[in-house]
């Protein structure tokens, strides 16, 4: 099989944004669970009532508690530990992942590839 190096170039251009559009995919689900849940559950957790003297922030913290949320909240989301995120993940990018085929696998392994140059 003769394979012009454009073909190869658009095949690596292919690959490339196909893993762009996953990779994006990927984040916005890892950050809407973590809005939508963690972020919600830490800022349960700070309007306890209960407040003491010590291993509270002040003002500071208060000020500063929402971006910190937000935080805690894509780091726990994007560990991994949890299979929610992966799930909208698989949603979300089933019907692409069906209309675009792995790029790769157009090309048999035991084909001879020569470029034209």
């Amino acid at each position: 099989m003769n394979v012009t190096r454009i073909h190869l170039e658009e095949v690596n251009r292919a690959m490339q944004e196909r893993a762009a559009y996953l990779q994006q995919a990927r984040t916005a689900s890892q950050q809407l669970v973590g809005l939508t849940f963690f972020n919600t559950i830490l800022q349960k957790a700070y309007d306890n009532p209960l407040k003491g003297p010590y291993g509270h922030g002040g003002r500071g913290e208060e000020m500063f508690r929402n971006q910190l949320n937000m935080a805690l909240a894509d780091k726990v989301a994007a560990s991994g530990s949890f299979e929610l995120p992966e799930q909208i993940y698989e949603q979300m990018t089933r019907r692409y992942r069906q209309d675009t085929p792995d790029v790769k696998s157009e090309i048999a392994p035991s084909s001879t590839l020569s470029v034209m140059g």
